[in-house]
């Protein structure tokens, strides 16, 4: 995800975190493969998929850029497209 004024930065919880872009295929295949990789092909075959949300803070939705589009417009379909990542 980016922003389209201001810093990239969207949480501070570890310290200054951004998400991925989960309407971006380029970036949900990477996922995938190194999920891949680590977790199902060594017989792992269901997951958690924590922060799904994502919980950004502040909710600028007018603020944030998706490969999808503009936030206002994409923004609740990050969940849905977070899950096709590894379905």
């Amino acid at each position: 995800m980016h922003t389209d004024r201001g810093g990239r930065t969207m949480l501070e919880c570890g310290g200054y975190e951004t998400f991925m872009d989960t309407t971006n295929p380029d970036a949900r295949a990477y996922v995938w493969d190194e999920l891949k990789k680590s977790y199902y092909d060594c017989g792992i075959k269901n997951y958690w998929l924590d922060a799904a949300e994502p919980e950004s803070i502040p909710y600028h939705f007018d603020n944030f850029r998706y490969a999808a589009g503009p936030g206002l417009q994409v923004a609740n379909i990050y969940p849905f497209m977070y899950g096709t990542m590894v379905s």
